[in-house]
């Protein structure tokens, strides 16, 4: 059971932090000029004139630091783990000292059962008085990148900038999707992070996405369970802030305008892409090879590893198949990309971008096993081969020893500086794009996965192969960079009040 003289005592912390009554009639448009704000989420949609000296007991409004109310929620697939799962071969946990309060309500709290628990044989070092180490598992460090730092790493004083509540799917599916669901959850929090992976069609009704019961195995819904939660989240994205923003991943499954995107930045970079064509009309069979290109398929609102055809099979597809695939009354399109060798004999470069700027970048590199290819996740990236270096090395290796410190320097700055550009001219494009939205989620936090490609010239060009946005961002094919993962939780824990109060100055644009 968990703690009820804790969670007493924080519901009378919050209860006596709520912002006061605003008096002012909110001027902003003929629909709400009636309209008296009562939380501080709801001022920063109505912003009143001279609020700051008039409102005093509401935070939000007077230069203090605001106090977020926010909902954290894993996403499905973490959600159907349990403590025999974790505890299996290959599971991974770590040590992490907390206040004995605090760990007394995580351990004890059947919210959080099977990820974190309290163990007699734990190491004591790092340890203050008050203190006890617990165990967590690594997917509730790992899977959201916030999903357990953010919860120990928020102030507990008077100035706290964040409440933060963790919640497990199905009970939030639940609510949400029952009546009165999006009022509720929007009454009590400012701010949602995490949950369903929304870049993903979540109500494909594949055969093998379907349980016994006609349910959607990664999240549970039927069908039309499925369209209803689309509906709601969507409602909800328009009354608190969002992180990912629904309405921003609803827009990310239509690949192929972000490919569009992509190639518009690097004609104006003038750097090279690998070609890509939506598969429409009558096609040529065989799709590949043509022109002397091979070419990969990838469909729209999927993640690659559950539609994808590699250049063995395009090659394969016969003319039947490749109808059915191109159907009209399918609701996603297939995509003919160029194959580029180097995403199999050199890999990825995972740039994680926080606020805009690069936190850290990891190597995933292919290497056979006894079993087939395999994606190897390589830590941070320190010395770094420049593009140059890269033309003339015969085994493109992504890691170098060995360099002076300013080769070394000018080759790792080059690869994060074609990041941090690629992806400022991105947020640009997409405002501009869809002028309705007020704020992105990249702005915030994103991952740029990156890999080379051959120019015209006979060099080399970075070019991005895929921009993830959603909340399974941070996971890797195999064992995490633990410690970069840790500092990035810590590091977003930290900058999201300052993320939440940039977003609450945005006014509200009109549809």
């Amino acid at each position: 059971m968990s703690n009820p003289r804790l969670r007493d005592t924080i519901a009378a912390h919050r209860r006596s932090a709520r912002p006061t009554l605003c008096p002012h009639i909110c001027q902003r448009s003929a629909a709400c000029k009636r309209c008296e704000m009562e939380s501080a989420h709801a001022m920063r949609r109505h912003r009143h004139p001279g609020c700051d000296g008039a409102c005093p007991g509401n935070r939000c409004l007077t230069r203090g630091t605001p106090l977020w109310n926010v909902l954290l929620v894993v996403d499905p697939a973490m959600d159907r783990r349990t403590a025999d799962d974790f505890l299996g071969e290959g599971a991974i946990w770590s040590w992490i000292p907390l206040e004995e309060s605090i760990a007394l309500k995580y351990t004890t709290d059947p919210e959080f059962e099977g990820w974190i628990f309290m163990s007699p044989d734990t190491p004591l070092e790092g340890c203050r008085e008050g203190q006890v180490v617990v165990h967590v598992h690594q997917w509730a460090r790992a899977r959201l990148p916030s999903a357990f730092q953010i919860l120990t790493s928020v102030s507990t004083g008077d100035d706290i900038a964040m409440r933060v509540t963790w919640m497990r799917w199905e009970p939030f599916r639940d609510e949400l999707l029952s009546e009165g669901g999006v009022q509720r959850v929007a009454a009590q929090y400012d701010c949602l992070l995490g949950g369903l992976e929304l870049t993903q069609d979540f109500g494909a009704m594949d055969e093998d996405a379907i349980d016994e019961q006609g349910r959607n195995k990664e999240n549970g819904m039927h069908h039309e369970e499925g369209i209803e939660y689309h509906r709601r989240i969507m409602a909800l994205d328009a009354l608190i802030i969002i992180w990912p923003p629904a309405r921003e991943e609803y827009a990310a499954r239509y690949k192929s305008q972000l490919i569009l995107r992509l190639d518009r930045i690097a004609e104006r970079q003038q750097t090279a892409r690998p070609q890509t064509f939506v598969l429409d009309g009558p096609p040529v069979i065989p799709i590949s090879p043509r022109n002397g290109k091979t070419f990969v398929m990838k469909r729209e609102a999927s993640d690659s590893s559950r539609h994808f055809k590699g250049p063995a099979a395009v090659e394969r597809l016969t003319r039947r198949e490749v109808d059915d695939m191109r159907r009209p009354e399918l609701p996603w399109r297939w995509l003919i990309q160029e194959y580029v060798p180097y995403l199999r004999t050199v890999g990825e470069w995972r740039v994680v971008l926080l606020n805009g700027k690069v936190h850290h970048a990891c190597a995933t590199t292919p290497v056979k096993t006894p079993h087939g290819p395999e994606l190897v996740t390589h830590c941070q990236v320190v010395k770094q081969w420049s593009l140059e270096e890269m033309r003339w090395n015969a085994d493109y290796l992504m890691t170098r020893q060995g360099g002076r410190d300013d080769q070394l320097v000018f080759a790792r700055q080059e690869l994060f500086d074609f990041a941090e550009k690629t992806l400022a001219r991105l947020i640009r494009m997409e405002k501009h794009n869809e002028p309705r939205y007020d704020y992105l989620g990249i702005e915030l936090l994103c991952r740029v996965d990156i890999s080379i490609i051959d120019n015209a010239k006979g060099g080399l060009d970075y070019f991005v192969n895929e921009v993830e946005r959603g909340v399974t961002m941070v996971m890797y094919p195999n064992d995490p960079p633990a410690e970069w993962i840790d500092r990035l939780a810590d590091n977003l824990a930290l900058r999201l009040p300052e993320w939440l109060a940039r977003v609450a100055e945005v006014p509200l644009r009109e549809e």
